[in-house]
């Protein structure tokens, strides 16, 4: 019986432990799944927040390199060089389906006003820090707002932030606070075993 259990014990922590390899299309869904903890969303009134932590390679898989992937030589590198820096994607829409820049003002002078905000000083109120730990934030190295129209008016924003080796052995917090949105200050939880994914993508 001992043997038994001493066996059963062993499976269990062989599988904890065992990484999960998926399909290019798998791993994408299983990333953007909210369940598995890399896709957060969080509705403050009328304003919803979705936020994406995007490992290498989802990245690899959603901008399509890996068509182009004929080694693992070439696919370790392209890791490598996305894997310098923690990516997110941060989408803003409301329930209503309204516009989250313009739903609150009928001027067209504040609404541009609000469009060049966003497109060039959003950046500023972005932060990412180590959870529960110090004060110190780190601002976004790379920052794009997507101009792009959508059925539900999403406002889109691509950002990356340095990855420091503190970061890797410790949660992190993604801190947003604009005077432009209601919600007023959002932080959203990342555990630090987002680096250390036990499912992987496999070619």
């Amino acid at each position: 019986m001992k043997t038994l259990l001493q066996v059963i014990i062993i499976y269990v922590l062989l599988t904890a432990c065992s990484v999960k390899e998926l399909s290019p299309s798998d791993y994408i869904y299983w990333v953007e799944d909210p369940d598995n903890g890399l896709h957060k969303i969080e509705q403050i009134g009328e304003l919803v927040y979705e936020v994406q932590y995007k490992p290498a390679d989802y990245i690899l898989c959603k901008t399509g390199e890996l068509d182009e992937v004929v080694s693992d030589k070439l696919l370790d590198s392209l890791r490598t060089q996305y894997d310098s820096l923690i990516y997110f994607t941060i989408v803003l829409k409301t329930t209503s389906g309204k516009d989250p820049v313009s739903q609150h003002t009928n001027s067209k002078d504040i609404e541009e006003a609000a469009l060049y905000y966003f497109q060039y000083n959003f950046q500023q109120d972005i932060h990412l820090k180590i959870a529960d730990k110090d004060d110190k934030q780190y601002s976004p190295v790379l920052f794009h707002f997507e101009r792009m129209y959508t059925i539900n008016n999403a406002k889109v924003f691509l950002m990356a932030f340095d990855k420091t080796s503190e970061m890797k052995d410790n949660d992190l917090q993604l801190i947003i606070h604009s005077k432009y949105l209601t919600s007023g200050l959002v932080k959203f939880y990342f555990d630090k075993d987002i680096f250390v994914q036990q499912t992987k993508m496999k070619l």
